[in-house]
Protein backbone atom coordinates (compact mmCIF):
# COMPACT_ATOMS: atom_id res chain seq x y z
CA UNK A 1 0.00 0.00 0.00
CA UNK A 2 2.89 2.64 -1.23
CA UNK A 3 0.09 4.74 -2.12
CA UNK A 4 1.11 8.53 -2.99
CA UNK A 5 1.43 10.60 0.22
CA UNK A 6 0.82 7.45 2.43
CA UNK A 7 2.27 7.51 6.11
CA UNK A 8 2.66 5.47 8.92
CA UNK A 9 -0.10 4.96 11.19
CA UNK A 10 2.62 4.82 14.56
CA UNK A 11 5.41 6.84 16.04
CA UNK A 12 8.82 6.68 14.02
CA UNK A 13 9.86 5.90 18.05
CA UNK A 14 7.86 2.22 17.01
CA UNK A 15 10.67 1.36 15.19
CA UNK A 16 12.60 -2.10 14.72
CA UNK A 17 14.75 -1.30 18.16
CA UNK A 18 14.04 2.03 19.84
CA UNK A 19 11.47 0.80 22.64
CA UNK A 20 13.47 -1.91 23.67
CA UNK A 21 16.86 -0.03 23.06
CA UNK A 22 16.90 3.24 22.26
CA UNK A 23 21.20 3.33 21.70
CA UNK A 24 21.18 0.52 18.94
CA UNK A 25 22.55 1.84 15.62
CA UNK A 26 19.40 0.38 13.97
CA UNK A 27 16.81 3.06 15.37
CA UNK A 28 15.29 5.43 12.42
CA UNK A 29 16.88 8.47 14.22
CA UNK A 30 20.35 6.80 13.70
CA UNK A 31 19.04 6.19 9.82
CA UNK A 32 18.19 9.82 9.51
CA UNK A 33 21.11 11.25 10.80
CA UNK A 34 23.33 8.83 8.79
CA UNK A 35 21.26 10.05 5.43
CA UNK A 36 21.50 13.74 6.97
CA UNK A 37 18.19 14.57 7.17
CA UNK A 38 17.85 14.68 11.14
CA UNK A 39 17.18 18.27 11.48
CA UNK A 40 14.84 18.32 8.84
CA UNK A 41 12.85 15.73 10.06
CA UNK A 42 12.42 17.01 13.14
CA UNK A 43 11.68 20.63 11.53
CA UNK A 44 8.24 18.63 10.76
CA UNK A 45 7.16 18.24 14.02
CA UNK A 46 5.75 14.74 12.88
CA UNK A 47 5.91 11.34 14.46
CA UNK A 48 4.21 9.50 11.89
CA UNK A 49 7.00 8.91 8.34
CA UNK A 50 5.57 8.67 4.99
CA UNK A 51 5.41 5.12 4.03
CA UNK A 52 7.95 5.77 1.15
CA UNK A 53 11.06 7.18 3.96
CA UNK A 54 10.06 3.76 6.47
CA UNK A 55 10.53 1.67 3.52
CA UNK A 56 13.60 3.31 3.29
CA UNK A 57 14.68 2.91 6.58
CA UNK A 58 13.37 -1.21 6.47
CA UNK A 59 15.97 -1.28 3.43
CA UNK A 60 18.69 0.78 5.08
CA UNK A 61 17.91 -1.77 8.15
CA UNK A 62 18.04 -4.64 5.70
CA UNK A 63 21.50 -3.72 3.76
CA UNK A 64 23.22 -4.55 7.61
CA UNK A 65 21.72 -7.58 7.82
CA UNK A 66 22.60 -8.69 3.85
CA UNK A 67 25.21 -11.14 4.34
CA UNK A 68 23.21 -13.35 6.93
CA UNK A 69 19.80 -13.47 4.46
CA UNK A 70 18.90 -15.27 1.58
CA UNK A 71 16.28 -13.77 -0.54
CA UNK A 72 14.70 -15.45 -3.23
CA UNK A 73 14.57 -18.77 -1.04
CA UNK A 74 10.87 -20.56 -0.77
CA UNK A 75 10.90 -22.88 2.19
CA UNK A 76 9.11 -25.96 0.98
CA UNK A 77 8.71 -27.93 3.88
CA UNK A 78 9.71 -27.93 7.71
CA UNK A 79 9.78 -31.25 8.73
CA UNK A 80 10.84 -32.91 12.70
CA UNK A 81 13.49 -35.30 12.29
CA UNK A 82 15.35 -37.36 14.84
CA UNK A 83 19.26 -37.21 14.99
CA UNK A 84 19.87 -39.02 18.54
CA UNK A 85 18.37 -42.75 17.04
CA UNK A 86 15.06 -42.90 19.20
CA UNK A 87 12.72 -42.41 16.39
CA UNK A 88 10.29 -40.84 18.59
CA UNK A 89 12.48 -38.27 19.28
CA UNK A 90 12.35 -35.52 17.15
CA UNK A 91 15.89 -33.20 18.07
CA UNK A 92 16.05 -31.03 14.79
CA UNK A 93 13.61 -29.49 12.15
CA UNK A 94 14.64 -30.32 8.43
CA UNK A 95 13.93 -27.30 6.46
CA UNK A 96 13.90 -27.73 2.58
CA UNK A 97 14.61 -24.44 0.15
CA UNK A 98 14.41 -23.94 -3.13
CA UNK A 99 16.47 -21.29 -4.57
CA UNK A 100 14.58 -18.68 -7.06
CA UNK A 101 17.62 -18.72 -8.75
CA UNK A 102 18.51 -22.35 -9.94
CA UNK A 103 15.49 -24.01 -9.07
CA UNK A 104 17.91 -26.72 -6.50
CA UNK A 105 16.52 -27.50 -3.23
CA UNK A 106 18.82 -27.06 -0.47
CA UNK A 107 18.24 -28.71 3.45
CA UNK A 108 19.40 -27.38 6.59
CA UNK A 109 19.06 -28.61 9.85
CA UNK A 110 17.80 -26.32 12.98
CA UNK A 111 16.95 -26.97 16.71
CA UNK A 112 14.98 -23.80 16.34
CA UNK A 113 12.84 -22.47 13.50
CA UNK A 114 11.19 -18.97 13.60
CA UNK A 115 8.36 -18.58 10.91
CA UNK A 116 7.00 -14.85 10.54
CA UNK A 117 5.23 -15.16 6.91
CA UNK A 118 3.04 -12.13 7.34
CA UNK A 119 -0.67 -12.64 6.47
CA UNK A 120 -2.23 -14.30 3.41
CA UNK A 121 -4.61 -12.19 1.29
CA UNK A 122 -8.09 -12.71 2.63
CA UNK A 123 -9.98 -13.37 -0.68
CA UNK A 124 -13.62 -13.53 -1.02
CA UNK A 125 -15.01 -16.66 -2.19
CA UNK A 126 -17.42 -15.03 -5.04
CA UNK A 127 -16.27 -16.62 -8.14
CA UNK A 128 -15.75 -18.92 -10.02
CA UNK A 129 -11.82 -20.04 -10.55
CA UNK A 130 -9.17 -16.91 -11.39
CA UNK A 131 -10.35 -13.62 -12.16
CA UNK A 132 -7.97 -11.06 -13.50
CA UNK A 133 -10.62 -8.35 -12.65
CA UNK A 134 -10.80 -9.19 -8.93
CA UNK A 135 -7.71 -8.08 -7.02
CA UNK A 136 -6.96 -7.63 -3.23
CA UNK A 137 -5.68 -4.67 -1.88
CA UNK A 138 -2.45 -5.91 -1.79
CA UNK A 139 -1.17 -6.41 -5.09
CA UNK A 140 -3.60 -2.71 -6.41
CA UNK A 141 -0.68 -0.80 -6.74
CA UNK A 142 1.42 -3.73 -8.87
CA UNK A 143 -1.83 -4.82 -11.27
CA UNK A 144 -4.03 -1.62 -10.98
CA UNK A 145 -2.50 1.28 -12.82
CA UNK A 146 -1.35 -0.89 -15.67
CA UNK A 147 -4.24 -2.35 -16.14
CA UNK A 148 -6.82 1.23 -16.29
CA UNK A 149 -3.89 3.51 -18.15
CA UNK A 150 -6.24 6.51 -18.95
CA UNK A 151 -6.53 8.67 -15.71
CA UNK A 152 -9.62 10.08 -17.78
CA UNK A 153 -11.73 6.83 -18.56
CA UNK A 154 -15.37 6.66 -17.22
CA UNK A 155 -14.19 3.29 -15.39
CA UNK A 156 -16.74 1.85 -13.05
CA UNK A 157 -15.06 0.69 -9.72
CA UNK A 158 -16.28 -1.48 -6.59
CA UNK A 159 -14.01 -1.70 -3.76
CA UNK A 160 -15.06 -4.20 -0.60
CA UNK A 161 -14.10 -3.35 2.61
CA UNK A 162 -14.11 -0.71 5.26
CA UNK A 163 -10.84 0.13 6.78
CA UNK A 164 -7.70 1.98 6.36
CA UNK A 165 -6.80 0.50 2.74
CA UNK A 166 -9.94 0.51 1.61
CA UNK A 167 -10.68 4.53 2.23
CA UNK A 168 -6.98 4.84 0.87
CA UNK A 169 -7.97 3.13 -2.38
CA UNK A 170 -11.28 5.10 -2.82
CA UNK A 171 -9.16 8.41 -2.20
CA UNK A 172 -6.72 7.31 -4.49
CA UNK A 173 -9.07 6.48 -7.44
CA UNK A 174 -11.04 9.89 -6.58
CA UNK A 175 -7.83 11.34 -7.14
CA UNK A 176 -6.44 10.08 -10.00
CA UNK A 177 -9.54 9.02 -11.78
CA UNK A 178 -11.67 11.72 -11.41
CA UNK A 179 -14.09 10.91 -14.65
CA UNK A 180 -14.75 7.15 -12.88
CA UNK A 181 -17.49 6.14 -10.30
CA UNK A 182 -16.74 3.79 -6.96
CA UNK A 183 -18.97 1.38 -5.73
CA UNK A 184 -17.92 1.29 -1.78
CA UNK A 185 -19.16 -1.65 -0.54
CA UNK A 186 -19.27 -1.81 3.61
CA UNK A 187 -20.33 -4.42 5.99
CA UNK A 188 -21.61 -1.98 8.45
CA UNK A 189 -23.26 1.24 8.36
CA UNK A 190 -20.94 4.00 8.08
CA UNK A 191 -16.45 4.16 7.67
CA UNK A 192 -15.83 4.77 11.26
CA UNK A 193 -12.57 6.25 12.69
CA UNK A 194 -9.82 4.55 14.54
CA UNK A 195 -9.47 4.64 18.42
CA UNK A 196 -5.89 5.60 18.96
CA UNK A 197 -6.52 7.29 22.68
CA UNK A 198 -3.86 7.36 25.17
CA UNK A 199 -6.08 4.92 27.41
CA UNK A 200 -6.85 2.54 24.53
CA UNK A 201 -3.26 2.60 23.32
CA UNK A 202 -2.19 1.27 26.47
CA UNK A 203 -3.34 -2.25 24.99
CA UNK A 204 0.03 -1.95 22.52
CA UNK A 205 2.61 -1.61 25.45
CA UNK A 206 4.75 -4.67 26.28
CA UNK A 207 3.91 -5.16 29.87
CA UNK A 208 0.24 -5.75 28.22
CA UNK A 209 1.19 -9.31 26.65
CA UNK A 210 1.59 -10.91 30.45
CA UNK A 211 -1.52 -9.55 31.25
CA UNK A 212 -3.34 -10.88 28.45
CA UNK A 213 -1.49 -13.96 28.13
CA UNK A 214 -2.48 -14.73 31.85
CA UNK A 215 -6.19 -14.10 30.87
CA UNK A 216 -8.89 -17.58 30.22
CA UNK A 217 -9.31 -17.76 26.93
CA UNK A 218 -13.28 -16.74 26.76
CA UNK A 219 -11.76 -13.34 28.48
CA UNK A 220 -9.09 -13.03 25.73
CA UNK A 221 -11.65 -13.43 22.85
CA UNK A 222 -13.68 -10.27 25.01
CA UNK A 223 -10.81 -8.12 25.19
CA UNK A 224 -9.93 -8.55 21.44
CA UNK A 225 -13.44 -8.15 20.30
CA UNK A 226 -13.47 -4.67 22.40
CA UNK A 227 -10.13 -3.33 21.14
CA UNK A 228 -11.59 -4.76 17.31
CA UNK A 229 -11.94 -0.57 16.90
CA UNK A 230 -7.57 0.13 17.17
CA UNK A 231 -6.71 -1.77 14.24
CA UNK A 232 -9.82 -3.74 12.19
CA UNK A 233 -12.53 -2.03 9.82
CA UNK A 234 -11.21 1.42 10.75
CA UNK A 235 -9.77 4.36 9.33
CA UNK A 236 -7.26 6.91 10.55
CA UNK A 237 -9.46 10.04 11.26
CA UNK A 238 -7.18 12.46 9.28
CA UNK A 239 -7.95 10.37 5.82
CA UNK A 240 -12.22 10.08 6.57
CA UNK A 241 -11.67 13.62 6.97
CA UNK A 242 -10.66 14.38 3.65
CA UNK A 243 -12.44 11.87 2.09
CA UNK A 244 -15.80 13.51 3.41
CA UNK A 245 -14.46 17.01 1.74
CA UNK A 246 -14.01 15.11 -1.51
CA UNK A 247 -17.57 14.31 -1.77
CA UNK A 248 -18.50 17.46 -0.68
CA UNK A 249 -16.60 19.35 -3.59
CA UNK A 250 -18.15 16.70 -5.85
CA UNK A 251 -21.79 17.54 -4.78
CA UNK A 252 -21.18 21.34 -5.10
CA UNK A 253 -19.86 20.51 -8.53
CA UNK A 254 -22.92 18.32 -8.99
CA UNK A 255 -20.92 15.75 -9.93
CA UNK A 256 -21.68 11.51 -7.91
CA UNK A 257 -18.11 9.68 -8.18
CA UNK A 258 -18.82 7.46 -5.28
CA UNK A 259 -21.29 5.65 -3.50
CA UNK A 260 -21.48 3.71 -0.45
CA UNK A 261 -23.84 0.93 -0.01
CA UNK A 262 -24.04 0.11 3.67
CA UNK A 263 -24.56 -3.19 5.78
CA UNK A 264 -24.13 -5.62 2.54
CA UNK A 265 -22.05 -7.86 1.08
CA UNK A 266 -20.83 -9.24 -2.03
CA UNK A 267 -22.28 -13.05 -2.29
CA UNK A 268 -20.74 -13.35 -5.75
CA UNK A 269 -18.79 -12.23 -8.79
CA UNK A 270 -18.48 -13.15 -12.62
CA UNK A 271 -18.00 -12.38 -15.67
CA UNK A 272 -20.90 -11.26 -18.01
CA UNK A 273 -20.99 -9.73 -21.28
CA UNK A 274 -17.65 -7.92 -21.02
CA UNK A 275 -18.25 -6.83 -17.30
CA UNK A 276 -17.97 -8.21 -13.96
CA UNK A 277 -21.54 -8.52 -12.73
CA UNK A 278 -21.69 -8.42 -8.75
CA UNK A 279 -24.49 -9.66 -6.65
CA UNK A 280 -24.56 -7.52 -3.32
CA UNK A 281 -26.93 -8.54 -0.74
CA UNK A 282 -28.30 -6.10 1.69
CA UNK A 283 -27.85 -7.68 5.55
CA UNK A 284 -30.84 -5.73 6.54
CA UNK A 285 -33.72 -7.37 4.29
CA UNK A 286 -31.75 -9.29 2.40
CA UNK A 287 -32.24 -7.92 -0.91
CA UNK A 288 -30.29 -8.53 -3.51
CA UNK A 289 -28.62 -5.83 -5.91
CA UNK A 290 -26.60 -6.46 -9.19
CA UNK A 291 -23.65 -3.98 -10.25
CA UNK A 292 -22.02 -3.95 -13.11
CA UNK A 293 -18.40 -2.54 -13.09
CA UNK A 294 -14.47 -2.67 -14.76
CA UNK A 295 -12.69 -4.21 -11.80
CA UNK A 296 -13.35 -5.11 -8.17
CA UNK A 297 -10.69 -4.37 -5.69
CA UNK A 298 -11.20 -6.56 -2.26
CA UNK A 299 -9.70 -4.86 0.68
CA UNK A 300 -10.99 -7.52 2.70
CA UNK A 301 -7.59 -7.84 5.07
CA UNK A 302 -5.73 -11.14 5.57
CA UNK A 303 -5.61 -14.74 7.37
CA UNK A 304 -2.77 -15.78 9.61
CA UNK A 305 -2.38 -19.10 10.23
CA UNK A 306 0.19 -21.72 9.56
CA UNK A 307 0.75 -23.05 6.31
CA UNK A 308 -0.57 -26.88 6.30
CA UNK A 309 1.66 -27.61 3.68
CA UNK A 310 4.78 -26.46 5.07
CA UNK A 311 4.14 -28.03 8.37
CA UNK A 312 2.44 -30.95 7.36
CA UNK A 313 4.73 -33.31 9.53
CA UNK A 314 4.59 -30.70 12.50
CA UNK A 315 1.02 -29.98 13.22
CA UNK A 316 0.17 -33.86 14.37
CA UNK A 317 2.15 -33.35 17.36
CA UNK A 318 1.04 -29.74 17.81
CA UNK A 319 -0.76 -29.35 21.21
CA UNK A 320 -4.12 -27.28 20.82
CA UNK A 321 -6.94 -25.03 22.87
CA UNK A 322 -10.67 -26.07 23.02
CA UNK A 323 -10.84 -23.54 20.16
CA UNK A 324 -8.93 -25.18 17.89
CA UNK A 325 -5.96 -22.59 17.81
CA UNK A 326 -2.16 -23.66 17.98
CA UNK A 327 -1.08 -23.59 21.52
CA UNK A 328 1.61 -20.82 21.96
CA UNK A 329 3.79 -20.52 25.16
CA UNK A 330 4.67 -16.98 26.42
CA UNK A 331 8.09 -17.29 24.43
CA UNK A 332 6.22 -18.02 21.12
CA UNK A 333 6.94 -21.41 21.03
CA UNK A 334 4.92 -23.54 19.67
CA UNK A 335 3.63 -26.46 22.47
CA UNK A 336 4.32 -29.87 20.96
CA UNK A 337 4.63 -33.52 22.27
CA UNK A 338 7.17 -33.79 25.05
CA UNK A 339 9.51 -36.06 22.68
CA UNK A 340 9.62 -32.78 20.75
CA UNK A 341 12.79 -31.27 21.57
CA UNK A 342 13.23 -28.50 18.77
CA UNK A 343 11.08 -25.79 18.58
CA UNK A 344 8.92 -23.62 16.20
CA UNK A 345 8.39 -20.04 17.19
CA UNK A 346 5.62 -17.89 15.81
CA UNK A 347 5.70 -13.77 15.34
CA UNK A 348 2.34 -12.54 14.10
CA UNK A 349 0.03 -15.56 14.56
CA UNK A 350 -0.18 -15.58 17.94
CA UNK A 351 -3.21 -12.75 18.56
CA UNK A 352 -5.47 -15.27 20.24
CA UNK A 353 -2.98 -15.88 22.49
CA UNK A 354 -0.73 -12.82 22.91
CA UNK A 355 -3.12 -10.19 22.20
CA UNK A 356 -4.35 -7.61 19.63
CA UNK A 357 -0.84 -5.78 18.86
CA UNK A 358 0.71 -9.35 17.80
CA UNK A 359 0.31 -8.49 14.46
CA UNK A 360 1.55 -5.18 14.67
CA UNK A 361 5.23 -3.36 14.36
CA UNK A 362 4.91 -1.89 17.72
CA UNK A 363 5.70 -4.55 19.67
CA UNK A 364 8.58 -6.33 17.42
CA UNK A 365 11.28 -5.56 19.14
CA UNK A 366 10.05 -6.97 22.39
CA UNK A 367 9.00 -10.36 20.76
CA UNK A 368 12.14 -10.61 18.90
CA UNK A 369 13.96 -10.54 22.43
CA UNK A 370 11.90 -12.78 24.24
CA UNK A 371 12.21 -15.36 21.23
CA UNK A 372 16.21 -15.12 21.63
CA UNK A 373 16.02 -14.85 25.06
CA UNK A 374 13.95 -18.32 24.76
CA UNK A 375 17.09 -20.01 22.23
CA UNK A 376 19.52 -18.43 24.50
CA UNK A 377 18.00 -20.32 27.31
CA UNK A 378 17.51 -23.52 25.72
CA UNK A 379 21.15 -23.69 24.37
CA UNK A 380 23.00 -26.80 25.87
CA UNK A 381 27.32 -26.44 25.51
CA UNK A 382 27.42 -28.11 22.58
CA UNK A 383 25.69 -25.53 20.92
CA UNK A 384 28.00 -22.34 22.17
CA UNK A 385 30.09 -22.16 19.30
CA UNK A 386 27.08 -22.40 16.70
CA UNK A 387 25.02 -19.38 18.88
CA UNK A 388 28.29 -17.36 19.68
CA UNK A 389 28.12 -13.98 21.28
CA UNK A 390 24.62 -13.64 20.72
CA UNK A 391 23.38 -13.25 24.10
CA UNK A 392 25.97 -10.31 24.30
CA UNK A 393 24.78 -8.54 21.12
CA UNK A 394 20.92 -9.34 21.48
CA UNK A 395 20.16 -5.85 22.16
CA UNK A 396 21.54 -4.93 18.65
CA UNK A 397 19.68 -7.79 17.52
CA UNK A 398 16.22 -7.10 15.12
Amino acid sequence: MMLDGARMQISFLKDLVTLRNPTSPYSFLNYLHSKGRLERFANLRDFCPSRVEYEDYLAWVAHAFRQHVHYGATVVRVTPVSTVGDPEVFDVFRVDVKLADTELTHTHLAKSVICAPGGKPNLLDVQDGACEEIVHSSQFLEHFPARFPDHHGAYRFSVVGDGQSAAEIVDYILRNYPCATIHLIISQYALRSSDSTPFVNEAFLSEEVDHFYLTPEAAREEILDELQNTNYGVVDEGLLCALYRLLYLDEVAGVHRLRIIRRSRVASACKRNGDLELVVRDRNSNEITTLRCDALILATGYRRCLDETMFEALLPHVARSPSGDILVARDYGVCTIPTMKCRLYLQGQCESSHGVSDTLLSLLPFRARDILDSICSQATAADTHTLGDMAETRDALI
